[in-house]
């Protein structure tokens, strides 16, 4: 890395994330969808408000819906230089997070979509699938992407083997049918705690 960069969190139709590079004439303050909790704070006040983070979610999404509900008060989640840390991915100790990242986000947008979007999430799978900024993520070796991948798949991507896409398709779509059953299985937990407000004793 050519010195620091900054990062902003977005919140796709599907719930997916993305994690893009804040303009460096943005670096004192951006509006985002979402602050990771690796670098955020916040008011003690605003958090009990808030009602903690879901632990159904073990890891991952937790801090999404953290912010996601920070934007339903009408507040903003801002990226702050100012606050920065640096933050070091091992992506070899996160290669098994793909079905987990999958299934959190599903259930995310369960909780906190309308019924119209959790109806069409399905079909923004696909636009998402085939969108070309997913397949650009990937050729350009988005560490967000490829820490997910187990280490043998993100050899091939990277080497541009032929059975590559094909490995990678199989994969994902395994790991979002899964996902699906999980949460098709534990629909009814979920829509407990979309109604729960606070998950602090």
């Amino acid at each position: 890395i050519n010195g620091p960069q900054f990062r902003e969190k977005s919140i796709l139709i599907n719930g997916e994330t993305l994690t893009g590079t804040v303009p460096e004439k943005d670096y004192v303050l951006k509006r985002c969808d979402f602050v990771a909790t690796c670098n955020c704070l916040v008011k003690k006040s605003l958090f009990r408000a808030i009602g903690g983070f879901d632990p159904k979610y073990v890891v991952l999404s937790e801090d999404c819906e953290f912010g996601f509900k920070i934007s339903k008060k009408s507040l903003a989640n801002i990226v702050n230089a100012k606050t920065s840390v640096f933050h070091d991915i091992d992506i070899d100790k996160r290669r098994r997070d793909l079905f987990l990242s999958l299934k959190n986000r599903i259930r995310f947008v369960v909780k906190n979509f309308s019924v119209r979007q959790i109806a069409l999430l399905p079909l923004h799978e696909l636009a998402y699938i085939f969108n070309t900024g997913y397949r650009r993520r990937i050729d350009i070796d988005d560490v967000n992407i490829l820490k997910h991948v187990p280490f043998w798949m993100r050899g091939l991507i990277r080497k541009r083997k032929g059975a590559w896409a094909l490995c990678l398709a199989a994969l994902y779509s395994f790991c979002l049918f899964s996902a699906y059953i999980w949460n098709i299985v534990f629909l009814p937990q979920t829509l407990f705690y979309r109604n729960k407000k606070t998950y602090l004793a």
